[in-house]
């Protein structure tokens, strides 16, 4: 169901569980473990845009089959345990699968999701459901308040644990906060971190990692790079290459795993943190 606003009723608790990720022993991630395309019906598609849930029981992608020039489709994929494999079906969210779909965001707990669809400007809309595993959603609205942005629109982001902010990259790789005071209503503070060039930001469990592309490089622009800040009230530092084959990531919200497009096709990366 699509409504006229972004401001949910009874669905949805204004606090969340508090969330401590565990610090990581090690920054760099390991090899990226190829994992196989997932649907057998649409063969040859580029799968991109992967979104992992914190039980790691569902997925979310997006895919454009190979040799179409038609939108890219939303795809969800679950299973019973980490141990099996995805069940992955076609998902059509807001009826609008004329149009591109791409860049779902969950938060940790499942009961949020924002993604994005390609209308012009960029359209963004929020699913709401009060179990974090159950399909499909009880409500999707329009996340509005991105007007600001005019034409440019919000062209990939990744939203916080909790769902209170966003980290927006517009087009021409301008890096935004966007933030609410509670997940009820629409987001109303926007912040310019100040940054040029970014692609498809990620966000860590504690805000003090981001992972990204870089945007002069295109969506075919495979290197993904990282920075770090000592708080969330500091500027990132440096930027470092993480991985020089790998786009359109997504770190855990435990920080200790992290899904990209990679080949066509999507791949893990792991690394150690405590207990």
């Amino acid at each position: 169901m699509v409504g006229a606003c972004n401001q949910i009723y009874g669905l949805d608790s204004t606090r969340v569980r508090d969330l401590e990720p565990p610090p990581c022993a090690t920054v760099q991630f390991s090899a990226p473990i190829e994992l196989e395309q997932f649907d057998d019906e649409h063969n040859n598609e580029t799968e991109f845009d992967p979104q992992l849930s914190a039980t790691g029981l569902e997925l979310w992608y997006a895919a454009q089959p190979e040799a179409s020039s038609g939108p890219s489709l939303l795809f969800r994929g679950e299973r019973a345990s980490t141990d099996e494999p995805f069940t992955v079906a076609i998902v059509d969210l807001v009826g609008m699968n004329a149009r591109s779909h791409a860049d779902p965001a969950l938060t940790a707990d499942g009961r949020r999701m924002i993604f994005r669809v390609d209308t012009t400007p960029p359209s963004l809309f929020e699913a709401v459901r009060q179990d974090g595993e159950q399909f499909p959603f009880d409500e999707i609205l329009p996340v509005n308040g991105f007007a600001q942005f005019g034409s440019l629109g919000v062209e990939s982001f990744d939203l916080t644990w909790d769902g209170l902010r966003m980290y927006i990259a517009v087009k021409q790789g301008q890096l935004w906060l966007a933030q609410r005071d509670d997940r009820n209503k629409p987001f109303t503070k926007f912040i310019d971190l100040g940054m040029r060039n970014v692609h498809f930001p990620t966000i860590s469990g504690d805000e003090l990692e981001l992972f990204y592309t870089l945007y002069d490089m295109g969506s075919s622009g495979h290197s993904l790079y990282r920075r770090e800040r000592a708080d969330v009230d500091s500027p990132f530092g440096a930027e470092a290459l993480v991985l020089d084959d790998g786009a359109d990531p997504d770190i855990a919200p435990t920080s200790s795993q992290m899904i990209v497009g990679r080949d066509k096709s999507l791949a893990l990366l792991q690394r150690r943190c405590d207990d």
